[in-house]
Order: structure tokens, then C-alpha cells, then sequence
């Protein structure tokens, strides 16, 4: 009831499948039980794997999900063991998220120590961030000295195979405060 928002009362004689999983997901489901009720094949159902499942109001979730069956009387029922998987999930990505950030960190400060100019080393900077962060552009600006609300323009950038250079390049030839998106991150400081 905690995990799926079912009361027994309401799911009791209904399939389990159309109730736990979403749509998608059922027709695996159903094959598999229907393989095992068909050979009695025990590799099939026993062990734990991880699905999604469906809440009652409609929203889904990660879930470690076991079939066990059970023969009562010449009847197989099958017993599940459903667990809600969603703090481990996020602390996985938390997880992956800081070893990004580590690799990130030391691959920039590795290339920074290295590079013979701060141009290379902004360069190598700039294509690490892009690159591990999934980007497909990436472009250094500086703070004018004469003008702390502008923001000028670098030949140093970053491009994957899938954007075209010039459109990016003529848009940031000249920021100021608030004209765009680097303007405003500027102004903001956000």
C-alpha cells in the first residue's frame, strides 16, 4: 500500500501486472510469468532485477522487483518482493555527479599546469568542462578592465560535430550587461 498506493482490498483478483507496471513494461512482464507457468523453468523468476513500476495516481519510479513462485495444492502463486529504489538511484547520480566533477577538476588543473599560455591552458579548460559535461559549445570571455559590466570576446571555444561555429561566434562578438544570456549571468552573478 506504502509503495504502490494500492489497498489490497482494491487489487485482490486483478492482474498484478497491469497494476504494478506501466504500459510499456507489461507485455515483458506478463511473457516472462507466462514462460515460467508453461516450463517451470526456476532461472526465470528468483531473482531480483530492477524495473519501473507505476503508483497508483499515475507517476513511476525505479524499483528492485523479485517473482517467487510458490506451488500450493497444484496452484502456483507467485509471492513479490518490491522495493522503492529512488534515494538509492539519487545517490548514485549524486555519486557519479562528484567523480565528474573530481575527473573534471583534475583533468583542467593537469592541463592548465601544462599549457605553455593561458590561452592553451583556457583552451584545454574549456574543452575538458564541454567535454565531460556534455556541451556542444563552449566559449571564454573575459571582464573588461574598462568596463566591468561588459564582457568581451575570446578566440578561445569549444565546438562539437553538431553546431555551426559562426552563428555562436557573431552572437558573442560584443556583450554587454544584460544584452544576452552571458550578459545576464554577468549581471546576476548566476
Amino acid at each position: 500500500e506504502v509503495i504502490l498506493g494500492w489497498k489490497a482490498v482494491d487489487v485482490i483478483g486483478l492482474s498484478f501486472v497491469s497494476k504494478v507496471f506501466p504500459e510499456q513494461y507489461q507485455e515483458d512482464h506478463s511473457r516472462t510469468l507466462t514462460r515460467y507457468l508453461e516450463s517451470r523453468d526456476p532461472t526465470l523468476l528468483g531473482k531480483r532485477f530492477e524495473t519501473t513500476a507505476l503508483h497508483r495516481d499515475g507517476w513511476e519510479f525505479p524499483v528492485e522487483l523479485a517473482f517467487c513462485p510458490l506451488e500450493l495444492h497444484q496452484t502456483i502463486q507467485f509471492c513479490v518482493f518490491l522495493r522503492d529504489i529512488r534515494d538509492r538511484r539519487e545517490a548514485d547520480r549524486a555519486l557519479l555527479r562528484e567523480t565528474m566533477l573530481v575527473h573534471l577538476l583534475q583533468g583542467v588543473s593537469t592541463a592548465a599546469n601544462e599549457a605553455p599560455t593561458i590561452e592553451l591552458a583556457l583552451q584545454s579548460s574549456v574543452d575538458w568542462i564541454c567535454s565531460l559535461m556534455g556541451w556542444t559549445v563552449g566559449h571564454v570571455l573575459f571582464r573588461s578592465q574598462e568596463n566591468p559590466s561588459e564582457l568581451l570576446s575570446t578566440p578561445i571555444w569549444y565546438f562539437d560535430h553538431s553546431c555551426k561555429p559562426e552563428m555562436f561566434k557573431e552572437a558573442t562578438m560584443n556583450v554587454s550587461h544584460g544584452s544576452d544570456l552571458s550578459g545576464r549571468v554577468l549581471a546576476t552573478q548566476q
